[in-house]
């Protein structure tokens, strides 16, 4: 069978025309192969655009595995800080419930005594590195301990508080530098009022003049002459407790004035009925006459 030819004629100027023959199956071949080419180098496309996308992706996830080993490291330092604070929270109040008498028995809760609830306490060196703990279970775990001691410190500062004004607007120290001349209670005689058998107060011997202080923080509730006890200063503490203090020469204060512990109220005298220049002080709780050196260290 005789072979079968493309002829193919290429002419150009000046020049004698050429004729080339090809045949037939070669013309296939090379078609066919360079459609193999082709398709070739579509798959070779395809796989290395398939490839950088792998190596994109894998480079995204290497970059997340590291943020996360990351974030994992800064979870780790947050949760021992976290156990660190929680744990000295915990030193503090048991230190200050000590402090305040609290911490009686063991068993006793603090919030018990300051009208506060119990907690249960989680144990901080075992549940944020427990495995039974999620990373999110963990962290919530410590921040309720973190509530619950925040309720605790608060209470204990609302305890101490009341404590501080207390003991602030208490009298606790001898309102004047002298002598006790005159005891609380019955006695023969009271020339003061008239002879009454009943001493309210307590009479503190000094020079004429000497500074009359205030034995705590207060309200002047009156400053002025008063019957038998001359010149006299009410003063009122709060909690229900007030004192007095009579016979002054001058006065050093006026009603409404809000005073200091220690604060010059007034100067020693004898106005009133009195036999020679002293104070007489008393304290009232409830408006009841108390003995006042009860309210006097012994050491003052």
């Amino acid at each position: 069978m005789a072979k079968k030819f493309y002829t193919f004629i290429v002419a150009q100027p000046d020049r004698k025309i050429c004729k080339i023959s090809v045949p037939h199956s070669l013309l296939y071949t090379l078609v066919f192969a360079t459609f193999v080419g082709v398709l070739a180098l579509v798959a070779l496309l395809v796989n290395v655009t398939r490839m950088a996308i792998n190596v994109t992706e894998f480079d995204r996830i290497r970059s997340e595995l590291q943020n996360l080993k990351v974030e994992n490291q800064s979870y780790q330092r947050s949760t021992t800080q976290l156990v660190e604070k929680i744990s000295i929270l915990e030193f503090l109040t048991q230190k200050l419930s000590a402090s305040a008498g609290l911490n009686k028995s063991p068993s006793k809760n603090i919030l018990s005594e300051v009208g506060g609830e119990a907690y249960t306490m989680i144990d901080l060196e075992k549940a944020p590195g427990d495995i039974k703990f999620s990373a999110n279970e963990s962290l919530q775990l410590l921040s309720d301990n973190v509530s619950q001691i925040e309720v605790r410190v608060r209470r204990l500062e609302t305890y101490f508080n009341d404590k501080y004004f207390k003991l602030t607007y208490t009298p606790s120290i001898w309102p004047v530098v002298g002598l006790l001349s005159g005891r609380f209670g019955q006695r023969e005689s009271f020339p003061e009022v008239g002879g009454a058998a009943f001493h309210s107060g307590v009479d503190i011997s000094a020079s004429y003049g000497r500074p009359v202080l205030a034995p705590a923080d207060g309200t002047v509730v009156s400053a002025e002459p008063f019957s038998n006890y001359g010149n006299m200063v009410v003063i009122d503490h709060g909690f229900g407790i007030s004192t007095r203090y009579a016979h002054l020469s001058a006065f050093n204060v006026r009603r409404g004035q809000r005073l200091r512990r220690g604060q010059v109220i007034g100067y020693v005298g004898t106005t009133g009925r009195a036999t020679g220049p002293h104070l007489h002080y008393e304290v009232r709780v409830h408006g009841t006459a108390v003995n006042p050196l009860r309210y006097i260290p012994k050491s003052s």
